[in-house]
């Protein structure tokens, strides 16, 4: 974990998630800001979106751009619920680039 914190961009091919997944990113000290965060399947259980947002704040470069892609059996609730959440972020700051895909 002791190179973690100077991550800039952050790509992943697939991701399992829990209840509890949100709050340990946000709990994670990093260094520097990251510009590009990308996981590309996502799929486990719905977490905390609020705590995910707080992620995004607390991580953002100048500019970000953040992309998550559900697999198609993730929960499709929490999944919009999710993308509208991240496009009011996404809406409140320039240079902000948010893809929630399901």
């Amino acid at each position: 974990m002791k190179y973690f914190c100077n991550i800039e961009e952050l790509w992943l091919p697939a991701v399992k998630v829990n209840a509890n997944t949100a709050h340990a990113l946000s709990n994670q000290n990093f260094n520097g800001k990251i510009s590009d965060f990308c996981i590309a399947s996502i799929f486990g259980e719905p977490f905390d979106s609020d705590e995910l947002l707080k992620f995004c704040v607390k991580i953002r470069d100048e500019k970000i751009r953040f992309r998550m892609t559900f697999n198609k059996e993730f929960n499709a609730a929490f999944v919009q619920n999710l993308n509208q959440i991240m496009s009011d972020y996404e809406k409140s700051y320039e240079n902000t680039e948010i893809s929630i895909l399901h």
